[in-house]
């Protein structure tokens, strides 16, 4: 005897309730845009109260490319845990994030960079490089040959972003 397909005269019913995704909120951080210094290498921390993922950098190139030029010459590297300590190598600790080409906005204005789309699905990129847990700190570390406005700070580690509850951009270390 085969069962049957027809349905039943009492249904179950689901013993779970339907999945639930969380809402993505997406927030920028800024930290002060009126550096007069020209750095080419920088390292910062972000410390986070909640749990984040970081989906790009804003930063400011003034007139250091062409406004018309698209580049691929910034390269950003990661760790978790401060930067400091780890000033001198990235050997063992430090990763380096795919990063897109971007045009740049000019004086006075902040340059989205962002993580190349394509090389986030490649077996190399670990999304947990870009996460920070609540409570955790992450460090990046930015090189650009021609130079990126930074602004004189007062002391490593001391807050410089605005406040906000998702996380704390700390001032950093000019190389």
């Amino acid at each position: 005897l085969a069962p049957s397909l027809a349905p039943s005269e009492a249904p179950t019913e689901p013993t779970t309730g339907a999945p639930t995704e969380a809402p993505t909120e997406y927030i920028t951080v800024n930290t002060q845009i009126d550096g007069t210094s020209i750095a080419k290498r920088l390292m910062f921390d972000i410390s986070a109260q909640k749990d984040v993922t970081i989906e790009s950098f804003k930063i400011h190139i003034g007139n250091r490319l062409r406004l018309d030029q698209f580049t691929r010459g910034v390269q950003v590297w990661t760790k978790s845990g401060t930067h400091v300590g780890f000033e001198t190598s990235r050997r063992g600790t430090w990763k380096r994030l795919p990063m897109a080409a971007f045009k740049n906005e000019g004086p006075g204005e902040y340059t989205d960079i962002d993580f190349h789309w394509r090389l986030k699905l490649s077996p190399r990129f670990d999304p947990a490089d870009l996460e920070i847990d609540a409570g955790s700190t992450r460090a990046f570390y930015f090189i650009f040959a021609k130079g990126f406005y930074a602004t004189e700070g007062t002391a490593v580690g001391n807050p410089c972003s605005e406040s906000n509850e998702y996380i704390e951009i700390k001032e950093g270390t000019v190389l």
